[in-house]
């Protein structure tokens, strides 16, 4: 099969509030398919529209509206898909392209292939039969409120179809919410983000729900506390887990299984199939065991590149093929590895990726604004929240709430 034809299978599966962000992904995608909520219709014919050269061959929608619904496209048509003997290279054909900001600025488009996304399922499944505790597929019944179009999210719901469990979703989280489907759906697996996990720590409702059916939490996309982990597994009677990995690494990487001896505070073990060093952030040298350094990582879940940046790729992916991750960290003596900060200048928000430049470049477009910089601050309930110094056109004032309001109006930023 040929690269032109491989793009003939290139869709577009859409959560997107921007039309502007909209447009940026289909350009760096080059997607030629589109499947959105009805209500984003209008906006996605727009954002094709506006880049003009490129064409929107087929739009489908999640509902049932007849001509558009994706469930009868799925229903009446298949597609000869390609195989080895076509030339078919599952190191090299991209399967999957979530958008991440990566290490800077704007999302980028990660190119993971078919040998990627299947490495991370075979770790899945080694990793789970490891561990002699686990008597049942912990994915018998996993509960998702996070969105599918984040890796984390992805993998938990494509981990628990593969393993041939249920998914139980819940569209929006409430505590409430959350503890009634554990009860009410069984639920054995509930993978959370470090705002939700300090969050169920707090709510007296934790004690009046029946968790019995649940193995453990599962916390990942942002540091938490050990304390936090250890308070949420005294409180629920559950296993609480911090993971580490990034998209570049098709949302693989390690994680404290509580396994006996394993430290609350660290992020665990990696999983097989992965190498992994820190180094020194001005030489690049190997360092020993407590010492500090960026993390890289090495191995066949890591990402292909960024889809139509070379350049981005390059700073992120060296010569040797390691991963450079900008986040400091070291290994003990018994190579945990413990993640101490982050070298780049994303802002977690709730676990959620919010980039400064593009925070920078929307407070640009109001009128009295000449210059703008937004850093991360702590926050004790979401982690970190963005904040802005802004400098005014001379001879005229900010309005605050204007500023507020502005980028309240970017539903991304909400």
């Amino acid at each position: 099969m040929t690269d032109s034809e491989v793009a003939e299978y290139h869709s577009l599966f859409l959560s997107i509030s921007s039309t502007d962000e909209l447009g940026h992904i289909i350009y760096v995608s080059e997607a030629k398919w589109a499947v959105v909520n009805e209500k984003a219709v209008e906006k996605t014919k727009a954002a094709f529209s506006a880049l003009g050269s490129l064409s929107l061959r087929k739009l489908w929608t999640m509902d049932g509206s007849p001509g558009t619904s994706l469930g009868d496209q799925m229903r009446l048509q298949s597609l000869d898909l390609p195989s080895m003997k076509d030339g078919f290279d599952s190191a090299r054909v991209v399967a999957l392209m979530p958008f991440s900001s990566g290490t800077t600025g704007f999302p980028k488009g990660v190119m993971l292939s078919h040998r990627n996304l299947v490495t991370t399922y075979a770790s899945t499944m080694f990793v789970r039969s490891l561990n002699p505790d686990i008597k049942f597929n912990i994915y018998e019944s996993a509960l998702l409120f996070l969105p599918m179009y984040h890796m984390y999210g992805y993998n938990i719901m494509m981990n628990t179809f593969t393993l041939g469990g249920k998914l139980v979703l819940l569209n929006k989280f409430s505590p409430k919410k959350f503890l009634e489907a554990i009860q009410k759906y069984k639920v054995t697996f509930a993978p959370v983000v470090p705002y939700v996990m300090r969050i169920l720590v707090e709510t007296p409702l934790i004690n009046q729900y029946d968790l019995s059916s649940l193995y453990g939490f599962l916390t990942g996309s942002a540091p938490v506390a050990g304390k936090t982990l250890d308070a949420l597994s005294e409180k629920s009677g559950r296993i609480s887990i911090q993971g580490y990995a990034l998209t570049e690494s098709c949302g693989t990487g390690s994680a404290n299984r509580g396994l006996p001896g394993t430290k609350s505070n660290s992020v665990g073990y990696f999983g097989p199939f992965f190498k992994a060093k820190v180094i020194d952030v001005a030489t690049g040298e190997m360092l020993g065991e407590m010492e500090e350094g960026e993390l890289c990582l090495q191995g066949p879940s890591i990402m292909m590149g960024y889809a139509n940046n070379p350049k981005a790729t390059a700073e992120t992916i060296d010569s040797e093929g390691w991963l450079h991750t900008g986040d400091l960290a070291y290994f003990n003596e018994e190579d945990e590895v413990f993640i101490t900060d982050r070298m780049k200048d994303l802002i977690k928000v709730k676990g959620y990726q919010v980039s400064p430049a593009e925070l920078e470049a929307l407070i640009q477009k109001l009128d009295n604004v000449c210059e703008v910089a937004v850093a991360g601050v702590p926050d004790a309930r979401l982690g970190e929240v963005p904040r802005a110094w802004i400098v005014p056109v001379p001879g005229t004032t900010i309005d605050k709430k204007a500023v507020m309001k502005h980028v309240a109006g970017n539903n991304r930023f909400h």
